[in-house]
């Protein structure tokens, strides 16, 4: 067995390979870009070794400075976690030829299964069967149209190399194909440092059905059954369950058989996933994820199997003891994704700094974390901050343990999607069982966090809240004049009270109509955040004037309150002034000075944790001034390029 394991990755899956390492009586080592000096995975190793740059190419996709923090450290092992190199082939060869052990399958498998293409190729023949598409990756995008007319409307385009939705593309029509190969490379060949892409026919509304599957380096390989991970956004999961609602005992059984297949097909060694499409009882190989996955957790969970620990073992060459026959899981599982993510702007990242964190607790509630409060979330990398699994006996009562469990964690600093988790948990399709992979397209295409006059009128208080507490604990109204305030049909406007029944931090209990009700308060420079069960609000004050009166701003609407203001309100860009919506890095500017643009035509291309976005034109007109370039780093109220409206007419 090993003394000492490098975690060569970061957030919270770090977090979590690093607890089994320890658990294990074993060394860990974790390694941290200059962004990520102080984060939590730093905190839980045994040792940290820095990377230096904090843009993934520089740091965790560094195979080189990866190789030398092992060296240092002295560690014989190196666990790559999810993302990042944890599918290179490269990088698995480079570990070994250094000597040391990469906690994973041997390279030459990965290379014949982590790799899409690779895996496609290797299983014709085997009877597994494969979703129509290219079995190579061209270089030329002539062949990448020629393959998608040749296997029909609509296509994806996908990374050949990792997984997690990164450089994934559906495409409707030949007009979207250039652009979107453009993106998806760019998107492939910054999360795995390998942009190859190819075309695969789009199925309509199929489930997303994976298996687990455990090989030791003798041939043994067991399945410990499905994961149900059909509710997702942008090819990214949000939610994933097990057992999946739409497996009955034989289809279970054919398609464990078929993940096992899989595996001896490729020689797997270790923990992996194999996934399906699943239309009408029909199912398709997808992928092979040769690694761990983001949802392992809710496997752990009905099975009892530790899965890191089970790699380290396999790795370390220990015989895989468990039979087929062993594996029985017991109840169901459910797992929620929480991603720094803003509901308000089409769920984009949301880098920041997390203000207050409190994870939730209880029986059956497993939370796996990569932020703490005060955790600055930075704008290379993925979005997700935690996640959060729940175990019971039966999928209903799973259902109301996720509830609980969400409506429990207080998240603030960072906008997070527990809103519309908690509103997915309890719609009737969902509960029914009846989701595929448009569901939320289905179901929530328009969603919205909900108007609560309730929720609002606490958040008024918190705002009110936010400045020194009155010795006799009771919180006047903050609203002097309520204006034309109309709130989901909130009461009349009227002076009112609110008690403080306790504080203590940022914690309140207050009386509100003779009701208590728990919130959760923290400033940061834009306001005063505030959460209560679940669901978070910010509220923004801004002086408008003598004699300098605070207003509260929630939704847009405002509502003026006493006492002085903490700063002026942010003037909104004049038209045609092109600013971030989020903090994010240049990638592309598509314009120069002096050049007509029509609306709509592309002006700047922004990456957010991972995700790329396509800054147009709002106007028509010509282009003032272009105030950015490529690789540099913006925040919301950055002027990146100014278009005149008269200087054109804009085609």
């Amino acid at each position: 067995m090993f003394r000492t394991i490098l975690v060569a990755n970061r957030g919270e899956i770090a977090v979590r390979v690093l607890r089994t390492v320890r658990e294990m009586g074993l060394r860990g080592v974790a390694v941290y870009s200059d962004v990520d000096r102080g984060a939590p995975h730093v905190a839980a190793a045994d040792a940290a070794v820095a990377l230096g740059d904090p843009e993934p190419a520089a740091s965790y996709l560094d195979a080189a400075k990866l190789l030398e923090a092992a060296r240092r450290s002295g560690a014989e092992a190196i666990h790559p976690g999810y993302g990042f190199l944890s599918e290179s082939a490269a990088f698995a060869r480079a570990v070994r030829d250094a000597g040391l052990t990469f906690i994973g399958p041997p390279p030459e498998a990965m290379a014949r299964l982590g790799n899409k293409l690779a895996a496609r190729r290797l299983l014709r023949g085997t009877g597994v069967p494969v979703v129509p598409g290219m079995l190579e990756a061209p270089a030329d995008p002539a062949r990448l149209a020629a393959a998608a007319e040749q296997v029909g409307w609509p296509v994806m385009l996908k990374a050949a190399a990792g997984g997690g939705g990164k450089g994934m593309r559906l495409v409707r029509g030949p007009g979207e194909l250039a652009e979107a190969a453009r993106v998806a490379a760019s998107e492939a060949r910054g999360a795995f440092g390998d942009g190859a892409i190819y075309v695969e026919k789009a199925l309509d509304r199929p489930r997303h059905v994976e298996v687990q599957i455990l090989a030791d380096g003798r041939g043994h390989v067991v399945h410990l059954g499905e994961r149900e991970c059909s509710i997702q956004r942008r090819h990214q999961k949000l939610l994933e369950e097990t057992p999946s609602p739409a497996l009955d005992p034989e289809l279970r059984r054919r398609m464990g058989e078929a993940a096992i297949a899989v595996a001896r097909a490729g020689g797997y060694v270790g923990a992996g996933t194999v996934e399906f499409l699943l239309v009408n009882g029909a199912f398709y190989f997808l992928e092979v994820n040769a690694r761990l996955q983001v949802e392992h957790p809710i496997t752990e969970l009905v099975t009892g199997i530790d899965l890191v620990r089970a790699q380290i073992e396999i790795a370390a060459g220990s015989p895989l003891a468990l039979r087929q026959e062993d594996v029985a899981p017991r109840g169901h599982a459910i797992e929620c994704r929480i991603y720094a993510e803003d509901p308000a702007r089409g769920f984009s990242p949301a880098p920041g700094r997390v203000l207050l964190a409190i994870e939730p607790r209880g029986p059956g509630v497993r939370c796996d974390a990569g932020v703490v409060t005060g955790t600055d979330v930075p704008v290379q990398y993925d979005p997700i901050l935690a996640k959060v699994a729940v175990h019971a006996e039966t999928r209903d009562a799973a259902i109301a343990r996720m509830i609980r469990a969400l409506e429990s964690f207080v998240l603030l600093g960072v906008p997070t999607p527990i809103e519309l988790l908690l509103d997915v948990l309890r719609s009737e399709p969902f509960r029914a069982g009846r989701t595929d992979t448009g569901f939320l397209a289905d179901h929530f295409a328009t969603w919205r966090p909900a108007e609560d006059a309730r929720l609002d009128r606490l958040a008024a208080k918190a705002a009110a809240l936010a400045g020194p507490a009155p010795e006799d604990g009771r919180v006047a109204s903050p609203w002097r004049r309520l204006g034309s305030w109309d709130l989901a049909g909130a009461p009349a406007p009227r002076e009112e009270e609110a008690r403080v029944v306790s504080s203590a931090g940022g914690a309140h209990v207050l009386e509100l109509d003779g009701v208590l009700e728990p919130i959760f308060t923290v400033r940061s420079d834009e306001g005063t955040w505030v959460w209560h069960r679940g669901r978070a609000r910010r509220a923004s004050s801004a002086a408008l004037g003598a004699p300098r009166p605070r207003r509260t701003v929630l939704r847009g609407d405002l509502g003026e309150s006493r006492g002085a203001s903490p700063r002026p309100a942010r003037r909104a860009a004049p038209e045609g002034t092109i600013t971030p919506p989020m903090p994010a890095v240049v990638v592309a500017v598509h314009v120069e000075e002096g050049q007509a643009v029509a609306r709509g035509d592309p002006l700047v291309t922004l990456s957010a944790m991972k995700l790329e976005s396509l800054l147009v034109a709002p106007i028509a007109g010509r282009v003032a001034a272009v105030r950015t370039r490529v690789g540099a780093s913006v925040r919301p109220g950055d002027v990146l390029v100014s278009v005149d409206p008269g200087g054109s007419d804009g085609g």
